[in-house]
């Protein structure tokens, strides 16, 4: 069946090719790849390239590779260092294990609308900002040594739509 498809007659064919041809447009020389062969397939690209990268970042040894060339300065990524201490805070071990337990805590309830489970994040009482200011953190370690930082009495548990309400200056997702 050919539903939705346009089926061209031999007359209309031949009309098209005559004014390609009218037009120099049938002509290959204006193909860049004209008169060129295509290269033979090496054994390393016959593999597609997203199994191979799998296959060997499964090799430890190559991992550890991956990891030394593309860590750092070495990532094509990098712009000197410039990740914010707030961004590399919360990404930090310590920093998602204090979400864990706040929630834990609040037993997986939002504190404003009671709703249970669902897309929860955990607030900052004492805004984030203020107390790496208050302690002058300036690093991951001065962050680490913090008490007040991972005091779990300063998070509560809140739905998406609740920590919008509450936290004004968030961006949506």
């Amino acid at each position: 069946m050919t539903k939705g498809k346009y089926i061209r007659t031999e007359s209309i064919r031949r009309k098209l090719s005559e004014t390609r041809i009218k037009k120099g447009l049938a002509k290959g020389n204006k193909n860049p790849m004209f008169g060129k062969k295509r290269p033979e397939l090496s054994e390393f690209n016959k593999r597609t390239k997203s199994k191979l990268l799998r296959d060997l970042w499964a090799d430890p040894k190559y991992r550890k590779i991956f990891i030394e060339k593309l860590s750092g300065k070495n990532n094509p990524a990098w712009i000197d260092g410039r990740t914010k201490l707030s961004r590399r805070i919360r990404h930090l071990f310590e920093y998602r294990l204090w979400v864990q337990c706040c929630m834990k805590r609040d037993n997986y309830t939002c504190q404003s609308c009671k709703i249970i489970g669902g897309d929860l994040e955990v607030h900052h009482i004492k805004s984030f900002v203020k107390i790496l200011r208050e302690n002058n953190i300036n690093n991951i370690k001065d962050a680490r040594r913090c008490n007040e930082l991972w005091a779990i009495s300063n998070g509560i548990t809140y739905c998406y739509e609740c920590h919008h309400k509450k936290d004004k200056f968030r961006r949506l997702k």
